[in-house]
């Protein structure tokens, strides 16, 4: 299974390195946007958030067909050395949660996982709440065993792994295209299209 799913990201990503010339990748507020400035056609928006520790989190996501794999490897490039999460609220969609799931099969993605005991491996990619309060660590412990029991531990791990990449040099080359581009104008196309996504 793990190598049918190499070939096709494999696949996938053969696709970004023939993305038309005029398509460039624009970066504002903590925010990327893959465009085609000739159609002026977004093609994939990821908004992220920065803890106080300066990890990122994506609370937005979305891609026209093709391009899902390619924002979210910008958004790992970008957020290199702290490592990009997903928001720790839960609160992402089942298309994108199983992208970030392939995202962590591949060799050349650097993973770190949370232990159990620190305070933001939290369950809720399975609860939808994040607000969990345990007494002790045993009681943590017990929720995770119960998690593992129920099949969930395989989602839990991904959903509580730090995930970042070496910024590739089509990375740069994208960034540089867009140097005097209106990245304020890109940012808000791309928020818009987020919103139009994401109530469908």
């Amino acid at each position: 299974m793990k190598d049918i799913i190499k070939k096709i990201l494999n696949e996938e990503y053969k696709k970004m390195i023939n993305i038309p010339d005029s398509t460039v990748l624009s970066y504002y507020n903590n925010s990327l946007t893959i465009i085609d400035i000739d159609t002026d056609q977004v093609l994939g928006f990821i908004g992220l958030s920065e803890d106080k520790n300066g990890t990122y989190y994506f609370p937005m996501i979305a891609a026209e067909k093709g391009y899902g794999p390619t924002i979210l490897e910008a958004a790992l490039m970008y957020s290199y050395p702290k490592g990009l999460m997903v928001s720790r609220d839960g609160d992402i969609r089942e298309g994108a949660f199983e992208l970030w799931k392939k995202m962590y099969l591949r060799d050349d993605i650097l993973k770190e996982t949370l232990p159990l005991t620190h305070e933001r491996f939290n369950f809720a990619i399975v609860t939808g709440d994040d607000d969990d309060i345990y007494d002790n660590e045993f009681d943590k412990l017990s929720e995770f065993e119960y998690y593992t029991e129920e099949g969930y531990k395989n989602d839990i791990m991904i959903y509580n792994t730090k995930m970042m990449m070496v910024p590739s040099e089509e990375y740069d080359r994208l960034l540089n295209l867009s140097v005097l581009l209106d990245h304020k104008g890109i940012y808000e196309q791309g928020r818009d299209y987020f919103s139009m996504r994401y109530n469908d």
